[in-house]
């Protein structure tokens, strides 16, 4: 068995100012930047509620105002649960002003936020925290509240619900956050109204397109703005509209649909603009020519995601000085195709010495690493903290002067072609918290010095061509939490200190050449998630002391080694697994009783057990443990008895979806039980000893889930088992090599139309091949040799639409693999391999009539195989089409007539047989078919001539009349065979009705017999007596 690459979660953690962080680093600034600048009216150090403040008790009317307020929301959580008692100044997100008892603020943000949640189908982790509107609108009471200045309604559920106009009448709002809300319906223009607002956020909802931003106008003291996620894709001169913001200090308009920008603001008032988002936008324009070049007062720009078209990254950004962030990321063949940023960054940078984010990860670079670094202003060495290079087209060496960085926290170099050794001036960047230098060409030792980078959280190196051991000084990195040196050529032992690293989650060493033992100071490391020694080469016991603390364990993998688990008896793994690959590992030869414990329904864990030399019966819990995991593979192991008739009583329903117990010595019957693992996609039964009837299964929802089914090389007798009916989704089914009989079901196409692969060889079907090929337009591998179907080849071969081009696309259908007559050989292939493979194979049947001529359209077919049949008729002539075809075998049929010419137009074919025909004329000659020179392939076949059969072809004249009288010949063979008959038995029985009737003659014929027989003896004996005397 191949082993599949294992699914590894390598989720690295976010960025520490970048893209991620966009918003909350936007925020900050503008905090920062507001507090410094001036005496704001809103002052929020004032606006606390302080003991023996005049008016401690809040205004009755707000009180009340409130208490509606909070009515109309659901609280799941509780976070209302304090807005009791008379002194609504003390509930929580409440604040009042300290001398008049008025309330100016109102927080009720949820900090229970996910980056992937789904935010409007409360489906993320802080969904059960939100306040949930259940009333049509929100409660106009809020108007109630004249004085307030703040009001944050930020990451709750409105239901979709419009943002309703009177929120434009709070006139002393200066902060409105009601991003996440989940409003629906338009932006009201209302919002104009608050002309005393500095702070808006009313991105990621759901609101309807914008057409009109002309209430920005209303705004003047605007300083931050975030509507990202709003629709803009229809505001015509929108870069106008903030352009009349002139105390704007942060803009972010990412994923707004904006398509179309101005090259240039004539008046701009935008002088106090420092952060600018535009990301995720599809501009689809140059780049080089922006109205925001000339903005020297911005401290982050960020850019990505935009579909810049082709060309460089413009010398005008060397001009922005102040800026701190560049992010300029995934601008690489976005939008439209072949629309990209491309070439070094520009040498204009030298000013800009408070760069302390570069991120152009996905960029064209198309450059030495050194010659990119060499152009970074060295001013900022040591302020850059972060670098993110990743997939960036980057060449050449690192050079060893990258330790001068000293400030770098964050560096990723993924995804690259560099090359050299990792120089030992990266064990300079002791500020170093991030590095992945994963999927290069980095070759040579990992260097000694790693072990002072002791602030590293996450360290990548896999997917290169690392040699040589793990330092030691890798038990010092007592901060990580992600380690991956995985698919290198790292060799030697595991270093005992790597008990050390206690922080990691995340631990691959997967597909390296390491040997030797596992330490058990491996079973330290509480907090690993997951932990991969995939295809080393790792030897000895492991006891449950190695897994003694590993409590948090979801992922582990060891297959690929040679390891023994040696378990005391009732042990109880301590950590529940979802994923677990044991292949090649020694579990046996009992079944391992652990295994029982090792999953957790709730995790639909995948547990691989195959090929880990288990030489047992199945366990009477067997059952039991297959309801409690979602893939299981146990094959290739020494599996004996039958599987359980029943179901344990208890038992819940199923979540199995995956089962392997091909290649064992399972026997006895498939029991009627396996019918209620009706979630079932995949299973793999092949090469057992299963006898009797596979079970036809009434319950109605079985089949409906299947992908894959293998149930071939067994004993199995019966008819083709009926809840394939079902089976719509089915895209592989092997039911070969068993005692299978019945006629073949003429609904295979209509209820399977997924099919893929169907193989029913070596059975005893039989009827007629009529399904309705139209249907299984994604049919390309069909093997139904050595049965017994009959009537004629259907043209409707045509519509086997997958067989007309050649396969390319990838789909793994199970692990297992399957034998395949190809070529004249018995060829195993792997399920993945078959993907690749158009065959059509009807060998050794009963088919008869013609071979139809539209066949030739499947030019995507690689193999042919009708040999064993009775057809008749002439090979089509237009066989040549196929020009992909490696294998045709027509032998051992009834064709007539001559080799089509167009055969020498079929360029891959490695393999031909026509022997065994009735097949004339001459053989055709093509610079293919001269290489298949093997005279066999066309034996049985009187009426060729030609190379590389012996006999030669005559003289055209010959030929011509050989041709003119060729459908005479064998009429002429018949009578020429029955005058050679009648005249040698009529010269027979001539003679000896002679003798019969006359004595005399009789007499004389054999006597004349004994005078010659004595004469001859006589000579003989002196011939002998003479040459004895002689010697």
């Amino acid at each position: 068995m191949v082993a599949d690459q294992k699914p590894f979660n390598m989720t690295a953690p976010p960025r520490l100012l970048a893209q991620g962080a966009t918003a909350t680093t936007a925020v900050l600034l503008f905090f920062l930047v507001f507090q410094a600048q001036s005496a704001s009216p809103f002052d929020r150090a004032n606006t606390t509620t302080t003991p023996g403040a005049v008016g401690g008790i809040c205004v009755p009317s707000e009180r009340k105002a409130l208490t509606s307020f909070k009515n109309s929301f659901l609280d799941p959580s509780g976070r209302l649960s304090s807005w009791r008692g008379e002194d609504c100044c003390q509930w929580k997100g409440i604040r009042c002003d300290s001398t008049t008892g008025h309330v100016i603020e109102l927080d009720l943000r949820n900090t229970f936020v996910t980056e992937n949640g789904d935010w409007c189908g409360g489906l993320n982790e802080g969904g059960g925290h939100r306040l949930t509107l259940q009333t049509d609108e929100m409660s106009p009471s809020i108007v109630e509240l004249q004085h307030l200045r703040y009001l944050d309604l930020s990451n709750n559920d409105f239901k979709g619900t419009s943002l309703p106009s009177f929120i434009g009448s709070l006139n002393n709002l200066r902060y409105l956050n009601i991003s996440l809300t989940c409003f629906g319906g338009t932006i009201p223009s209302q919002l104009g109204n608050l002309s005393n607002l500095h702070y808006l956020d009313i991105g990621s909802s759901i609101y309807e397109s914008v057409s009109d931003l002309s209430w920005l106008l209303g705004l003047p003291l605007l300083r931050y703005l975030d509507m990202s996620e709003v629709d803009l894709s229809s505001v015509r001169n929108w870069v106008h509209a903030v352009n009349k913001l002139p105390a704007l200090q942060v803009l972010v308009l990412s994923s707004c649909g904006l398509n179309s920008t101005v090259s240039t603001l004539p008046n701009s008032n935008l002088t106090n603009l420092e952060v600018l988002d535009l990301s995720d936008n599809p501009f689809c324009s140059p780049l080089q020519h922006n109205w925001f070049w000339d903005l020297t007062t911005l401290k982050k720009l960020v850019l990505s995601d935009c579909g810049w078209s082709v060309g460089p990254i413009p010398d005008a950004l060397g001009n922005m000085s102040t800026l701190e962030v560049i992010v300029l990321s995934s601008n690489y063949q976005i939008y439209p195709s072949n629309s990209y940023l491309l070439g070094n960054i520009p040498t204009t940078l030298k000013n800009m010495c408070n760069l302390q984010v570069f991120d152009l990860h996905g960029i064209n670079i198309d450059a030495p690493i050194s010659k990119l670094m060499e152009r970074l202003p060295k001013c900022s060495w040591n302020k850059l903290h972060e670098m993110d290079l990743q997939d960036a087209n980057l060449t050449g060496e690192l050079p060893f002067w990258i330790g001068n960085l000293t400030s770098l926290s964050y560096l990723d170099l993924s995804q690259n072609m560099i090359g050299g050794s990792i120089p030992g001036g990266v064990e300079k960047l002791t500020s170093l918290k991030y590095l992945d230098l994963s999927q290069n060409m980095l070759v040579g030792h990992l260097p000694i010095g790693m072990g002072y980078l002791t602030g590293l959280t996450f360290l990548d190196l896999s997917q290169n061509r690392l040699v040589g051991h793990l330092p030691v000084g890798i038990g010092s990195l007592t901060g990580l939490t992600i380690l991956d040196l995985s698919q290198n050529r790292l060799v030697g032992h595991l270093p005992v200190g790597m008990g050390n690293l206690t922080g990691l989650t995340i631990l691959d060493l997967s597909q390296n050449r390491l040997i030797g033992n596992i330490p058990v100071g491996i079973g330290a490391l509480g907090n690993l998630t997951e932990l991969s020694f995939f295809q080393n080469r790792l030897t000895g016991v492991l006891s449950e002391h190695h897994f003694a603390n590993l409590k948090r364990l979801e992922f582990l993998d060891l297959s690929g080694n040679s390891l023994k688990l040696d378990f005391m008896e009732g042990w109880i793994p301590p950590f529940r697994l979802t994923t677990g690959y044991f292949t090649s590992c020694d579990l046996g030869p009992q079944f391992p009783t652990w295994i029982r414990w090792v999953t957790d329904k709730a995790n639909q864990p995948t547990l691989d057990i195959s090929n880990t030399g288990i030489n047992d019966g199945l366990p009477s819990w067997f059952w039991t443990f297959l309801s409690n995991v979602y893939r299981l593979d146990l094959s290739m192991n020494q599996l004996r008895g039958s599987l359980p008739e029943k179901l344990p009583a208890n038992l819940t329903i199923p979540i199995l979806k995956v089962l392997r117990l091909h290649y064992n010595q399972i026997s006895g019957t498939i029991p009627a039980c396996f019918c209620q693992f009706s979630g079932l996609e995949e299973i793999n039964l092949s090469h057992n000893r299963l006898t009797g009837e596979i079970p036809q299964c009434s319950i109605d929802t079985f089949g409906s889930s299947f992908g894959v089914i293998d149930m071939s090389s067994n004993n199995l007798s019966g008819k083709f088992p009926s809840f394939l009916r079902k089976a719509r989704s089915l895209s592989f089914l092997d039911l070969s090599y068993n005692k299978l009989s019945g006629n073949m079901p003429t609904w295979i196409a209509e209820r399977m139309p997924s099919l893929e692969v169907l193989i029913l060889r070596s059975n005893m079907f039989c009827g007629n091949l009529s399904m309705n090929f139209s249907e299984l337009n994604q049919l390309h591998f069909l093997d139904i040799a050595h049965n017994n179907i009959s009537g004629s080849l259907p043209s409707s071969v045509r519509n086997l639409t997958a067989m007309k081009y050649s396969k390319s696309d990838y789909l793994n259908y199970t692990g297992a693999s399957i034998s395949i007559s190809i070529k004249n050989q018995e060829l195993n292939y792997t399920f993945q391999s078959t993907n690749y493979i158009v065959l059509i194979d009807l060998s050794y049947n009963s088919l008869t009539g013609h071979i139809p001529r539209e066949i030739s359209e499947l030019k995507g077919l690689q193999s042919l195989n009708l040999s064993g049949n009775q057809l008749n008729g002439k090979i089509p002539y237009n066989i040549g089409a196929l020009r992909r075809l490696e294998s045709l075998d027509v032998s051992y049929n009834e064709l007539i007539g001559e080799i089509p010419s167009s055969l020498s137009d079929l360029t891959f074919l490695s393999s031909l047989n026509m022997s065994y025909n009735n097949l004339s004329g001459i053989i055709p000659s093509g610079q293919q078919l001269q290489t298949l020179n093997n005279l066999y392939m066309y034996i049985g076949n009187p009426g060729l001539c030609g190379p590389p059969l012996p006999t030669n072809c005559s003289t055209n004249k010959t030929n011509q009349i050989v041709h003119g009288e060729h459908d005479d010949a064998s009429h002429d063979t018949i009578y020429l065979y029955l005058s050679t008959s009648a005249g040698f038995a009529v010269g027979l029985w001539a003679v000896f009705c002679t003798f019969l009737f006359k004595k005399a003659w009789r007499i004389a014929y054999f006597r004349l017999n004994d005078q010659i027989y004595d004469k001859i003896y006589v000579q003989m004996a002196i011939s002998k007596a003479t040459l004895i005397r002689k010697f």
